[in-house]
């Protein structure tokens, strides 16, 4: 049996307001993949500055995790993901 593990990175408010649809849309259309692990990577600062993003995500099972991006890779709108990526996967 394969493990799939639904990953993704919220660097502003906007995009981890969004997680929250993601994984609304994952438990509700996942199919066989609806209880999958979904972790949203995202800098700590940011998941403190709304408590009712990591108080919703929670309910929907999403475990939030932390990832830092270097100030001088901040130019390249994708960087977030690559930092988070490199962080690895726990459990």
């Amino acid at each position: 049996m394969t493990t799939v593990i639904f990953a993704s990175y919220a660097g502003d408010e906007t995009e981890l307001h969004s997680s929250i649809n993601l994984a609304e849309s994952i438990r509700t259309f996942g199919g066989q993949y609806r209880e999958a692990p979904i972790w949203i990577y995202t800098p700590q600062a940011l998941i403190e500055r709304v408590p009712e993003v990591r108080i919703e995500l929670k309910a929907l099972n999403v475990k939030v995790k932390h990832a830092s991006i270097l100030e001088e890779t901040s130019w390249f709108s994708l960087s977030g993901m690559v930092f988070a990526a490199a962080t690895g996967i726990d459990t």
